[in-house]
């Protein structure tokens, strides 16, 4: 059968109803991580409570009480995983008086990912260093469904390029009514 150039060389068909079956998914790891740091004057940056109500709440809604994100949390783009805040202290002058509010600044850790996709939050680690600064770490894990373009490979070595998605009404199939879940052109192979 041929595809119409879309099977040449290393290309591969693919079934579209094996992909929405869950066929050739994979899991994408991406960490994000931060520090709470102490300063020289004593002045560290510290971790809020978050807003349960008015602006910018809705991002607000996958952290805890204690400001950080959750462990198991349904996460989309711009959502927010850490509500820090931040002491400037430069070009202050050091004294005993408690720093004005303007010395400090938001510092948000926003999750960054593609728009209408979401994401799980895998895991989360604290952890300290001989400093006493805090450190807070964030594993997300992203379901990728394949695309074109996307590189395969068979357990003997064989790579091949997703070349085209088609229709499963438009595969060929047995006369039991099997249909395959990916066409490789056997020219491909090396003799």
């Amino acid at each position: 059968m041929s595809c119409s150039g879309y099977d040449i060389e290393d290309a591969i068909v693919m079934n579209k109803a094996s992909l929405d079956r869950g066929f050739g998914r994979c899991n994408v790891m991406k960490k994000y991580s931060n520090i709470i740091q102490k300063s020289r004057t004593g002045a560290s940056d510290s971790i809020l409570r978050p807003q349960r109500t008015g602006p910018g709440s809705e991002r607000m809604q996958i952290l805890d009480d204690d400001g950080i994100a959750a462990p198991g949390e349904i996460i989309r783009p711009n959502d927010i995983l850490l509500n820090k805040v931040s002491i400037h202290t430069r070009g202050i002058p050091i004294s005993s008086e408690p720093l004005m509010d303007s010395a400090c600044r938001p510092a948000k850790q926003l999750y960054k990912g593609p728009e209408g996709e979401s994401c799980v939050l895998d895991r989360v680690a604290l952890s300290s260093d001989q400093n006493g600064n805090l450190s807070i770490k964030f594993l997300i894990r992203h379901t990728r469904r394949p695309e074109l373009g996307d590189k395969f490979s068979s357990r003997h070595g064989q790579k091949g390029v997703c070349g085209i998605i088609i229709q499963q009404e438009d595969l060929p199939f047995s006369e039991r009514g099997i249909c395959p879940d990916l066409i490789m052109n056997p020219h491909g192979f090396p003799r």
